[in-house]
């Protein structure tokens, strides 16, 4: 009672028979009822719209629309088919279908390029998420509107890039990996959850409308190699929470458009090339914490004038090339020049 028929199927409950050719032997079909319409989510598409597979584990994977479902613009994916978990949208499962218009699953993986562009402008993703693959949903211009659970642990490679009207993201803790997930998107404003450890290469990259970004104190690593995760970003503030202790190699080398960094009190080193080819880089001030000091920190800022220390004079731990080619004058505590730019080295 308050079942929907499903349809007619082979032995395996999966394969569907819709009787498109004549039936020229004796075959053995199933009646499949799909679940109480109470145990549904509300909302939820009807599973008679899929084409679908079963996985190894027992699990199905939503390969794509059906026929009856071609014409849908709002896809709400089942929990459950036939008491069995939905657990992966195929790739390329609704590539071919550009009038989907909104998206809501709790499948566990969204695997690549699930829209392959079309017309899709919201997503939302369930508690259950836990995996966006490499591309998912790589170049869907007219994406405004996604989140991602607390459930999600890793998002692949290019996952967002060229989805040029996503403004907005927040990414919480529970997210281990995210390599370029972003690069090349619309992104003006990144939220990252305190808990977040490590900002991979790329992730930002090529974010020209990104202008401004607070990074948790739990951050340990935004770097890899010396590729920074916002290179080629549109990044002009950057936030440095208090309670993070270094600023790593390469931190923010290629960011040509930032202007004011904070560096908190509890920053004791920086890495080399740190700030390298911030071109627009005017003022800078260093508090008295940092005791370790890399190698041309501040390499090819030709527009950097001043710096100022948080001591009164520079510390004899901080490596003697730290300001190898860059023009600034460095000044004290005291608002004394201790070092003047024509003699940085």
């Amino acid at each position: 009672k308050g079942s929907i028929f499903s349809g007619w199927y082979l032995e395996d409950r999966i394969t569907r028979f819709d009787f498109d050719s004549p039936v020229e032997q004796n075959l053995e079909l199933y009646a499949v009822w799909e679940e109480p319409v109470e145990q549904l989510p509300s909302g939820s598409t009807p599973a008679k719209y899929f084409n679908w597979y079963q996985n190894d584990d027992g699990t199905l994977t939503i390969s794509s629309l059906n026929d009856d479902g071609a014409n849908l613009t709002d896809i709400y994916t089942p929990s459950y088919v036939n008491g069995k978990r939905v657990s992966k949208i195929d790739e390329s499962a609704f590539y071919v279908n550009n009038k989907i218009r909104s998206f809501v699953t709790d499948a566990n993986e969204i695997c690549s390029y699930v829209f392959r562009s079309g017309n899709i402008e919201t997503v939302v993703l369930n508690d259950g998420v836990t995996l966006i693959h490499d591309s998912a949903f790589y170049g869907c211009e007219n994406l405004t509107t996604i989140n991602i659970p607390d459930s999600v642990t890793g998002i692949g490679e290019r996952a967002f890039s060229g989805c040029t009207n996503l403004k907005e993201i927040t990414i919480p803790a529970s997210v281990k990996t995210f390599n370029s997930a972003f690069s090349g998107s619309g992104i003006e404003t990144v939220i990252l959850e305190e808990g977040i450890t490590d900002i991979p290469e790329y992730a930002f990259s090529g974010c020209t409308n990104l202008k401004e970004i607070t990074i948790p104190a739990s951050v340990k690593t935004f770097v890899s190699g010396s590729t920074s995760a916002f290179s080629g970003s549109g990044i002009e503030t950057v936030i440095l929470e208090e309670g993070r202790t270094d600023i790593p190699e390469y931190a923010f080398s290629g960011c040509e458009n930032l202007t004011t960094i904070n560096i908190p009190d509890s920053v004791t080193s920086i890495g080399k090339l740190a700030f390298s080819r911030c071109t627009n880089l005017k003022e800078i001030t260093i508090p008295a914490s940092v005791t370790e000091m890399g190698v041309s920190v501040f390499k090819n800022c030709q527009n950097l004038t001043k710096i100022i220390i948080g001591s009164e004079s520079i510390p004899g731990s901080w490596n003697n090339d730290w300001l190898w080619e860059c023009p600034a004058d460095v000044y004290n505590v005291n608002g004394d020049l201790i070092k003047s730019g024509s003699s940085s080295r």
